[in-house]
C-alpha cells in the first residue's frame, strides 16, 4: 500500500499517516474487508514532526468521532470539525474486525 501513496497528495498531518481512499484496485487486495467505503492506512508518516501513532497499514478508517469516513477529502473534513487539544476517536477496520482507537492529533 506505501508504494500507492505519494507524500504530497495523502499524507493526514493530524494522524501521522499516508492514506488512500478505498478505491476497488485496493479494496481488492484486503480479502477480509467487511465494509467497502472509507481510508486505508498506507504507511506512516515519516520525517520531522511525526511519531508512531497505533494505527497500522491496512487499517480501513471509518469514522471519525461518529462522523462517516468515505474519503480523503471526508477525513480531512472530519478531522477539521476536531479540537487539537482533544484525542479523536476512530472507528476502524483492521483484518476484518472492527474496533475503536483513541489518537491523539499530532499538528
Amino acid at each position: 500500500l506505501a508504494e500507492l501513496a505519494a507524500r504530497e497528495h495523502h499524507v493526514v498531518a493530524p494522524l501521522g499517516i499516508l492514506a488512500l481512499d478505498l478505491k476497488p484496485e485496493v479494496a481488492a487486495a484486503l480479502d477480509w474487508l467487511r465494509d467497502s467505503s472509507g481510508v486505508v492506512v498506507a504507511a506512516p508518516a515519516i520525517g520531522p514532526g511525526y511519531r508512531s501513532t497505533d494505527l497500522l497499514p491496512g487499517d480501513i478508517i471509518h469514522r471519525v468521532n461518529g462522523h462517516p469516513v468515505r474519503d480523503l477529502a471526508g477525513l480531512a473534513r472530519a478531522l477539521a470539525g476536531t479540537s487539537h487539544a482533544m484525542p479523536v476517536v476512530l472507528w476502524l477496520e483492521r483484518d476484518g474486525r472492527y474496533s475503536y482507537v483513541v489518537v491523539r492529533r499530532l499538528d
